[in-house]
C-alpha cells in the first residue's frame, strides 16, 4: 500500500519549514509526499527542495498563481495518476496548523475498512487553539447548514482539508469530473469535493482534531465575505442540480 501526504502551498516561508521538519519525523519510509506551490513569489519552493534532499518529495510547481481551487483540482489529478485504488491519499494544510501525529491513525482507519477518514474539529476532544472566535462560530454555523442540507452518515466537518482518502475515491473524482472536481472558489471548493463523493458511497471515520492555529506564523488566506459569497452559490448550484 503506498501512501501519499499532499498539500497546496502558497507563499508559506514562514511555516513550511516547520512543517516539513514535523512530518517527516512521523512518516514512515514508504510514505511520499506531494506539494503542489500555486506560484509562491517568497522562499517557500527553496525551503522545500532543501528538504527535499533528505525526503521522498514530489514538487508540481504552477508559473503563476491560479488559486486554491485549480490547485487542489490539480492535486486530485498529480496524486491519481500516481495510485491505485486501495493506496491512500492524505490532504492537508502546509501552514503548520495541522499537526502530522494524526496521519499514521488516519491511515489505519482506512485499512480498517472506510474510505474516507476526517481530522475533524466537531468531534469530543477537537480543540482550535489560536483561531478567532467569530470565525470558529462562523465555521460551525456554515458545517451545520451544510450537514443538514447535505447529510453524509457520520460527518460533520464538511470544510476541513485534513483528510484521507482511500484511492478508489481520488480516481473515481477525476474520472467523473476531470479538472473541474472543484468549480468554487477559494476555501468553498472543499465543502464542493464531499457534495460531489457522496455518490460513492462513503464510509466515514472522523477523529478529534486540535486544530495549531496558534503556530501559523503567515498571513491567513481566507477572505471572509468572499468566502461567505462562494458557499452560498455553491449551495444554491448543488439544491438546483447545476453541480456537475
Amino acid at each position: 500500500m503506498k501512501v501519499i501526504i499532499a498539500m497546496p502551498m502558497y507563499n508559506e516561508e514562514l511555516d513550511i519549514g516547520n512543517h516539513l521538519a514535523k512530518l517527516i519525523k512521523v512518516l514512515k519510509k514508504d510514505y511520499a509526499i506531494l506539494i503542489l506551490d500555486d506560484g509562491s513569489k517568497d522562499k517557500s519552493v527553496e525551503i522545500v527542495k532543501k528538504f527535499a534532499k533528505k525526503a521522498k518529495i514530489i514538487l508540481v510547481q504552477h508559473e503563476v498563481n491560479q488559486g486554491l481551487s485549480t490547485t487542489l483540482n490539480d492535486i486530485f489529478k498529480e496524486t491519481a495518476k500516481r495510485i491505485n485504488e486501495d493506496d491512500v491519499v492524505v490532504t492537508m494544510d502546509a501552514d503548520d496548523t495541522h499537526d502530522p501525529k494524526y496521519i499514521e491513525e488516519m491511515v489505519k482507519e482506512i485499512t480498517l475498512g472506510y474510505n474516507f477518514v476526517v481530522a475533524s474539529r466537531f468531534q469530543k476532544g477537537s480543540k482550535e487553539l489560536g483561531y478567532p472566535k467569530y470565525k470558529i462560530f462562523l465555521s460551525g454555523c456554515i458545517n451545520m447548514v451544510l450537514k443538514i442540507l447535505f447529510p453524509v452518515k457520520k460527518l460533520r466537518d464538511y470544510t476541513t482539508g485534513y483528510r484521507a482518502y482511500r484511492g478508489s475515491i481520488i480516481k473515481n473524482l477525476v474520472r467523473d469530473h476531470g479538472r473541474k472536481i472543484i468549480t468554487a472558489k477559494g476555501f468553498a471548493g472543499l465543502a464542493e469535493t464531499l457534495i460531489k463523493m457522496r455518490k460513492y458511497g462513503l464510509k466515514v471515520k472522523e477523529i478529534p482534531l486540535v486544530y495549531r492555529y496558534d503556530l501559523k506564523k503567515g498571513l491567513s488566506k481566507l477572505k471572509l465575505w468572499i468566502t461567505l459569497k462562494e458557499y452560498s452559490k455553491l449551495i444554491i448550484k448543488a439544491k438546483l442540480g447545476l453541480l456537475k
